[in-house]
């Protein structure tokens, strides 16, 4: 599964990036993602090197207001069609 989302690389750029999503388990929720925030807290932290998030690149952004689309067999507390407010980038890689 493809999104888009904003992706820092190793040099502080940010840019507008397709990312690949890992095809969900039975015990994943897929969202798609309505509005999501940018914290400029957050962001500038991990743009000045205070704070990581692990290797790079990586999406920035980890708060959002979205609708569930799928839902794994095992999950029994949501429902597709559902709007939900999540905090995660969880599972998203960088196709460049």
């Amino acid at each position: 599964m493809d999104a888009t989302a904003i992706v820092c690389d190793a040099q502080q750029n940010l840019s507008l990036t397709r990312v690949r999503l890992p095809a969900p388990t039975a015990e994943d929720i897929v969202i798609r993602t309505v509005y999501s925030g940018v914290s400029p807290g957050t962001e500038l932290a991990l743009l000045q090197n205070k704070i990581t998030w692990g290797p790079y690149p990586l999406c920035t952004g980890y708060q959002a207001v979205g609708v569930i689309e799928v839902v794994g067999e095992k999950v029994t507390a949501f429902e597709p069609g559902q709007r939900v407010y999540y905090r995660s980038n969880v599972g998203m890689t960088s196709d460049t």
